[in-house]
């Protein structure tokens, strides 16, 4: 007599079909899955970030095209860069026509170019550059010396030229405005003794780029004459 056996299933594979039935562990399992699934591999991440810095390039890009000429000549004072004014140069301390070539192109619309105006929509305006009209006033002083060295007279005050007594209240503001708190000390000699006169030319300040400047003017058509300001070490 034949007899008919099934197979009793041991207890791990029991308790493993219960479990992969459990609403529970099912839900787990799932999860794990979608887990693997979403992982994201070494190249996915590397694309997201090249997405990224690509994105970030683009708007940089965009944002320079859109800045303001304006504020860029507003900051140069934000590019500076330290120096001593070096050895006097005896021909700017001088009104002699001889050296007058050393203000050439200080004069009229040569210190100044064509900027957006915000106030009228950015139209272009004709604009003065600070530095420039600074530059400007102190040709403007010096030429009033020249004619009174020269038997002309300069005038007194704003009731006789319009021009250079202007120039003294911009240039006595301009001055106040910056308030450069640069110490300037007496020159010391190589053998430690002092000059007792100071003329600020050792001292090391703050300079902006007047380089950048120059630059735009003559990239706009202008020949300013000024030479850039470069500076020197501490001597």
């Amino acid at each position: 007599m034949s007899s008919k056996y099934s197979e009793i299933p041991d207890e791990d594979a029991r308790n493993s079909g219960e479990e992969e039935h459990h609403p529970i562990i099912k839900r787990l399992t799932f999860l794990e899955r979608s887990r693997r699934r979403l992982a994201p591999t070494p190249t996915c991440m590397l694309t997201v970030c090249v997405i990224v810095q690509t994105i970030v390039i683009i708007l940089l890009s965009i944002s320079a095209l859109q800045q303001d000429p304006a504020d860029d000549i507003k900051c140069q004072h934000k590019l500076a860069f330290e120096a001593a004014y070096g050895p006097q140069d005896l021909r700017f301390q001088s009104v002699a026509h001889e050296f007058d070539h050393l203000w050439e192109g200080m004069e009229g619309n040569s210190t100044t170019l064509d900027l957006e105006d915000p106030r009228l929509d950015g139209e272009l305006m004709e604009t003065s550059i600070s530095m420039f009209h600074q530059l400007h006033c102190l040709s403007s002083m010096r030429h009033a010396i020249q004619m009174a060295r020269d038997g002309k007279d300069p005038g007194l005050d704003y009731h006789d030229n319009g021009h250079w007594p202007h120039c003294l209240d911009y240039l006595h503001k301009t001055i106040l405005c910056w308030a450069d708190g640069t110490p300037e000390r007496y020159p010391m000699n190589p053998d430690g003794s002092f000059i007792h006169f100071i003329d600020g030319t050792r001292d090391i300040r703050q300079c902006g780029d007047s380089r950048k400047l120059i630059e735009m003017m003559n990239d706009a058509g202008k020949q300013v004459g000024a030479k850039a300001f470069t500076g020197a070490s501490a001597w």
